[in-house]
């Protein structure tokens, strides 16, 4: 793992603990950390693996490279205790050590495992674990069914309820709906006797007049009659005035067969999701909070690919709606696929009986539950371009699997302007709207930074780059690796019509993590400057190396309001990058800022005043709103007014 790598994923945990769900810090001082065989399990047993560092102390939410001693006695000590802990021993990948802080930090990557081999236990009896963002989780001895079941063929769906008749329990009208569709595909089926159809298409699970698991869930008159936890969990959170405590609200428990689910969690949803005024390009038009279309799409995939298996009992399908976002959630993880997957490769269906049932069972409104088969993922993130600039985030939790949906979410009124100012602005996708935003904010923006912010792969991070290259709004610095790319000066030459094509966003994804920033930052000599140092460390350790952290942040020339240079006969500027800030440092800078201010400061101003970036700034002010250090003005946390001052 290179170092740079390191450094972007310390990074992450300073900025996003949540990310412990993919990396986990530990301290090195006499050995191994006690524990690791149990994190290096946890992440055996999920479907994308993780990453270890040794080397970094965690204190609350502050990480601090704190080095290793020894760093080459990790890869032989690590492969020992894994083999002689951990049954079956998984396999561990790159065990690498870099120089970050002027210390030594191991990484060791372990990589996805064979499904067939799950679970990983301590022990040969012992427990086992899966990871979280909260740390390592012991499964149950019904959760561990799920493990196994990501490896094995899953029928549940066909199971019969032993305690329904088909011919007392299943809706008339539901089932002829279902039986016709079968019949008109199939010759043979015509000429069957009704019981033989039943049976044919998996309605009756046998010949005792028993319904399958799928045809009860799909056709069933109330199938939480005999399966109570195949029911749909709805819950609102809102604000408590006085506070940054949310309470829960209008919590329902629903039931039904599948499309009445669905037809009530629609209802329900539509009551907790407002029309938001979001003002594009010098226009005010009304936009629902979600897109409507991708909301069904996630909740009708929750409902037919939740886990049907003895292992969900007691776990329904949940709803929960927070004032900036929607998360829906199912028993059972990801089925065949891993989340980098979703939507590029095809899949089979975790239930195939209940989704061939759903194809033909139609909603109030009669729409089919399941229309475009296979197309959900891809039209949910198309859903999402424009005026929705944070995309759906996906988590397979192994035992669960969820769905995030962030509300509209707007540019400020002055960084619209300027958009609107732009040829071709109004074809724009959001996330090439962000690039351009960054460049006019930090002065470059590369291809990494890129893929990072909006969390696609280099081919895609390249295309939607060139495409503003292409458009004349955006010209190429550097070459190979040290390319980038920033706003077009005026003496940039303009594209030829065979250059330029139209700029068509695809659905990008970008984490809730990051953003463009909004001030100027701190700056430092990039590692690759011609200038001389004196300095006798070596080149790994210089390149990890910026500013003293908390040191006085320097306007960058950079930073203009305006895209595009007026006087063509100055040199261009060479963009220099910004300077790592601890977190320590910027609590204090926050703290600081509106003790000098004297009054409630909004988050705009904050910027300005701290110059901290966007993606510096939101996080600690978070965890500092968290900690009770400061308070907001306004309860409501998405306020257009919000203002924040230290707490009495």
């Amino acid at each position: 793992m290179r170092q740079t790598r390191v450094v972007q994923l310390i990074e992450l945990l300073r900025q996003n603990p949540q990310a412990e769900h993919t990396v986990a810090a530990f301290p090195v001082r006499n050995g191994l950390p006690e524990g690791i065989e149990e994190t290096v399990a946890a992440f055996a047993n999920m479907p994308e693996g993780g990453t270890l560092l040794l080397g970094i102390t965690q204190d609350s939410d502050t990480y601090t490279v704190t080095g290793v001693s020894y760093p080459e006695e990790v890869p032989a000590a690590l492969a020992t205790a894994v083999r002689s802990t951990i049954v079956p021993a998984p396999q561990l990948g790159e065990v690498t050590t870099v120089i970050v802080e002027d210390k030594a930090v191991v990484a060791c990557t372990i990589p996805p495992q064979s499904k067939e081999s799950k679970p990983f236990r301590i022990g040969a009896q012992g427990p086992a674990f899966i990871r979280s963002a909260a740390g390592n989780f012991r499964l149950s001895f019904e959760e561990e069914h799920f493990l196994k079941d990501s490896a094995a063929t899953i029928s549940a769906d066909r199971a019969p309820v032993l305690a329904a008749q088909v011919d007392k329990d299943l809706d008339e009208e539901l089932l002829e709906r279902y039986l016709n569709r079968q019949i008109a595909s199939s010759i043979r089926l015509r000429k069957a006797s009704k019981e033989e159809q039943l049976l044919r298409t998996n309605v009756l699970a046998d010949e005792e007049g028993h319904p399958t698991v799928a045809a009860l869930y799909a056709l069933g008159k109330h199938p939480q009659q005999f399966l109570p936890h195949l029911g749909l969990s709805v819950a609102a959170k809102a604000p408590v005035k006085g506070s940054s405590q949310l309470r829960a609200t209008d919590a329902r428990r629903l039931s039904g067969p599948l499309p009445d689910l669905l037809d009530q969690g629609m209802k329900w949803i539509n009551q907790h999701v407002a029309s938001t005024i979001t003002l594009r390009y010098g226009d005010n038009k009304d936009f629902p909070e979600l897109p409507p279309s991708a909301v069904r799409e996630v909740l009708t995939n929750a409902l037919i690919h939740r886990d049907l298996s003895a292992a969900s009992v007691g776990r329904l399908t949940e709803v929960l709606k927070l004032p900036e976002q929607l998360l829906i959630t199912n028993p059972g993880g990801l089925w065949g696929l891993s989340t980098s997957a979703l939507g590029k490769v095809g899949s089979r269906p975790r239930n195939p009986i209940l989704y061939s049932m759903c194809m033909a069972v139609a909603t109030e409104d009669g729409k089919l539950v399941v229309d475009n088969p296979a197309s959900g993922v891809p039209s949910t993130r198309q859903a999402f371009q424009g005026v929705y600039s944070t995309p759906p985030e996906f988590t397979d939790g192994v035992v669960s699997f969820q769905v995030a949906l962030t509300s509209a979410s707007e540019f400020t009124s002055e960084q619209l302007r300027w958009l609107a100012t732009l040829p071709g602005a109004k074809s724009l996708s959001a996330t090439q709207q962000q690039a351009l935003l960054t460049m006019r904010e930090e002065g470059e923006l590369t291809n990494r930074q890129f893929r990072e912010q909006v969390s696609i792969d280099s081919a895609q991070a390249r295309t939607e780059l060139q495409d503003l290259v292409s458009a004349g709004l955006a010209e190429v610095v550097g070459a190979g690796r040290a390319t980038a790319y920033r706003l077009a000066s005026a003496d940039s030459p303009s594209p030829t019509p065979q250059q330029t094509r139209p700029i068509a966003g695809e659905p990008l994804q970008r984490s809730r993590r990051t953003g463009f920033a909004t001030a100027p930052r701190p700056e430092f000599k990039s590692a690759t400057s011609t200038q001389p140092t004196t300095s006798s460390a070596s080149p790994t350790r210089m390149a990890s190396l910026g500013n003293t952290p908390g040191a006085a942040a320097t306007p960058n020339p950079a930073h203009s309001a305006s895209p595009v240079s007026t006087n063509s006969s100055q040199p261009r500027r060479t963009r220099k990058r910004s300077a790592y800030i601890s977190t320590e440092d910027k609590r204090r800078i926050i703290i600081e800022t509106l003790r000098n201010a004297g009054k409630p400061l909004s988050k705009s101003e904050l910027l300005q005043a701290s110059s901290l970036s966007f993606g510096q700034l939101t996080p600690i002010l978070s965890a500092l709103i968290k900690g009770d250090v400061i308070k907001m003005e306004d309860p409501f946390p998405r306020s257009r007014n919000q203002r924040y001052m230290l707490a009495d």
